[in-house]
């Protein structure tokens, strides 16, 4: 895991290195929602625009149901 500084005195976040910061598509903006359609993360410019008529939630609001249809396709990648 990495800690990288947010830039707001001395916060830090926590993830993963190999995992994505931001959208790949739109110059890794910053992923603010959650495309309940496609299971994947969203920004503000995926939203209005490919994923505009999707079920979306804010990344801060997502339940552990949106969540569940997705474990089986991360069990399927560890075993």
């Amino acid at each position: 895991m990495v800690e990288r500084s947010n830039g707001e005195s001395g916060s830090k976040s926590t993830s993963h290195s190999n995992l994505p910061s931001g959208c790949s598509e739109h110059g890794y903006e910053q992923i603010k929602g959650f495309c309940k359609d496609c299971g994947c993360g969203i920004c503000f410019r995926c939203a209005i625009s490919k994923h505009r008529n999707h079920n979306m939630v804010n990344t801060d609001e997502i339940t552990k149901t949106d969540l569940e249809p997705m474990l089986d396709v991360f069990d399927s990648k560890l075993t």
